[in-house]
């Protein structure tokens, strides 16, 4: 199961794909006690329990002061889908390089691509795409000791070409799409929490659509992926 956070602030206000820290931290309990163990990409299709990838996108600077916190109150581990141009912005809304060294220095933050501008890729030229595509992962290997090899596409606005552009450059990409005839790698299915859905998503949606989304993430996890797999999740 793959979690997608964006924002986490300690009291929400209604915002859209904000959550608050009490429910992340809620959800991670509720994790644990169901039996999950916190992975991260490259280790979660050799688990052998029942394994979550924490995620959360763009970088904000709430990840490093409220996030950060619980990871290491619990022990678990998160990926970070960092925007490479917004580190270090001078308005102090994303996470500074200082900061992004101290998380993966702490071994329980992985850091991946978003892009290095967050805009919509199947809205660039080819030429624009594969800037966004190549430079942001180079512009974050420049601050990580580890390797960037996971693409979270900016609002899953991506093309069957863009993911087979993603493909030459990373292992997985996450963003949904039924239909594409490409390895279900590059387009991975994550569950999107945010504070008006956390009781749906850990209620409704997890009882009657996890059985399917796990039959996918299994296909994967066995190395047999086959693309009628993505219907399960429409």
């Amino acid at each position: 199961m793959v979690l997608m956070y964006h924002s986490v602030v300690p009291h929400y206000s209604g915002e859209a794909y904000t959550v608050s820290t009490a429910t992340v931290e809620q959800n991670i309990v509720d994790l644990i006690e169901d039996g999950y163990s916190f992975a991260f990409e490259d280790e979660f299709f050799n688990c052998s329990s029942q394994s979550v990838i924490l995620t959360l996108d763009d970088g904000f600077t709430n990840n490093y002061t409220e996030v950060f916190p619980l990871l290491k109150k619990y022990n678990v581990k998160a990926s970070i889908n960092m925007v490479a141009d917004w580190v270090s912005d001078p308005e102090g809304k994303y996470l500074t390089r200082e900061q992004i060294q101290e998380m993966e220095s702490s071994g329980l933050v992985q850091f991946q691509s978003h892009t290095c501008s967050h805009r919509s890729l199947d809205q660039l030229t080819k030429e624009e795409i594969q800037y966004e595509i190549t430079e942001s992962k180079r512009k974050l290997q420049t601050i990580l000791r580890g390797e960037v090899s996971v693409l979270a596409y900016p609002r899953e606005d991506f093309t069957e070409e863009i993911a087979r552009m993603a493909s030459e450059h990373y292992g997985l990409c996450y963003g949904w799409n039924g239909t594409m005839k490409i390895d279900p790698e590059y387009t991975l299915p994550r569950i999107e929490i945010m504070e008006s859905n956390s009781d749906y998503a850990y209620n409704i949606l997890l009882e009657h659509r996890m059985q399917n989304y796990h039959r996918v993430i299994w296909a994967l996890r066995k190395n047999k992926p086959k693309n009628e797999y993505r219907r399960l999740l429409l």
